[in-house]
């Protein structure tokens, strides 16, 4: 059995796929003028923690809050 630290360990920020449509970066722009983001999940915060450090090393200023809304709720 694979164990999930062994497939999330190796995540890391990586620059724009140059498929990516001009108008992405002024997303960016705009979710850095929010600062925020807010992610629904029912997954544990065990299982963000990698995908979190790479999103804050790539995007500094934007905090990110998770809400574990449980299985049930997010079907």
């Amino acid at each position: 059995m694979i164990q999930p630290q062994s497939l999330v360990g190796s995540a890391s920020a990586q620059d724009l796929p140059s498929g990516y449509p001009k108008e992405y970066n002024e997303i960016i722009k705009g979710a850095k003028s929010e600062g925020k983001l807010l992610i629904y999940s029912n997954m544990s915060l065990q299982n963000w923690k990698p995908l979190l450090e790479g999103f804050n090393a790539r995007f500094p200023g934007i905090s990110v809050d998770l809400l574990d809304v449980g299985s049930r709720e997010s079907i």
